[in-house]
Order: structure tokens, then sequence, then C-alpha cells
């Protein structure tokens, strides 16, 4: 093999790794398609609160991942593994993602809901899953449990999870 034909194969290589990493964080991003916000200017007093973080552990606590409404009439709560498969899809306001067994994982879901006045809000992003423990390492201010929210003004209250020791 010639030197000039080594080094194309080398740069053609490289160019699909880039191509098909592009394409995997791409097809992470198109959940957030579609979604519509039309709330703003408003004073529309519906809000979406979402964890980024739960632990399907069996506890009764932070066990399944789901949205917390305020006053919202309807909802789609979509949520998708790191393969951009549907694992779960509802229209029930009170109904969550609770898988029977996990591992640490990556999911992305996606809300979009009708408030009680009739306009939209569209959500999405990533949540963590977590069995036994949360590592110290995420700890730090960047991970938000359902048993953190005060409804009126955010995610403030200290988790009850415990960390990995």
């Amino acid at each position: 093999m010639g030197k000039f034909t080594f080094l194309l194969l080398i740069f053609l290589t490289a160019i699909l790794i880039f191509l098909s990493d592009c394409s995997k964080k791409e097809n992470n991003q198109i959940n957030c398609i579609g979604l519509v916000t039309d709330t703003l200017g408003k004073n529309d007093p519906a809000k979406i609160w979402m964890p980024n973080a739960f632990t399907p552990d069996g506890n009764g606590l932070n066990d399944c991942l789901r949205p917390w409404l305020i006053s919202v009439a309807a909802i789609s709560f979509t949520v998708y593994d790191e393969e951009n498969s549907i694992v779960f899809n509802t229209n029930d306001p009170s109904e969550g993602f609770c898988p029977d067994q996990d591992f640490r994982s990556n999911y992305y879901y996606k809300i979009q809901v009708t408030t009680e006045t009739g306009n939209q809000i569209g959500l999405c992003g990533s949540a963590y899953s977590f069995i036994d423990c949360v590592p110290d390492s995420y700890q730090d201010d960047i991970l938000y449990f359902l048993d953190q929210l005060d409804p009126e003004i955010g995610f403030i209250l200290p988790t009850a999870e415990n960390p990995c020791k």
C-alpha cells in the first residue's frame, strides 16, 4: 500500500468516526424538535419542574422519573434511552417512568403540555438514573431529585438520597 493510499484511508476513517459521533449527538437533540412554548408574556401560572436524576431501586424515594406540574390540563411525556428508542410514553400527568431494574444510565425526555389557560409549554432534556447510591462526584449542585422540589421556588431542598461510600 502506497503512502498516499494509507493517508487517505486514515483520513476517511477519521471522517467516518467524526460523522458517527455527530449523528449520535444529533439523534438525541432531535427529541426537542417540534416543542412549542407560547406562555411568555401571557401571565400563565403553569409550571413544569423536571428532575434530572432518579434512583429506580424500589426504596420509595425518587424511584420514578416524572415531572411536577402546576396548572397543567394535558401532557405528553416521552422518555428515550441512549439509543434514542422510546422506553416510556404517557398522557397521564401522574404517571412516571419507573423501570423495574436499571443501571447507571442516561435518559432523554420530551414533555409537551397544554396549560389550564390553553397555552403550550415544551421541555426536553436529560436525566441520570442511579442504583443503590449516587456517586459523590455527582452530588455537587448538578443533580436534582424530585424530593428536592419546593413547588413554589424550585429545586432547593437537600436530597435524602445516599451518596456512595
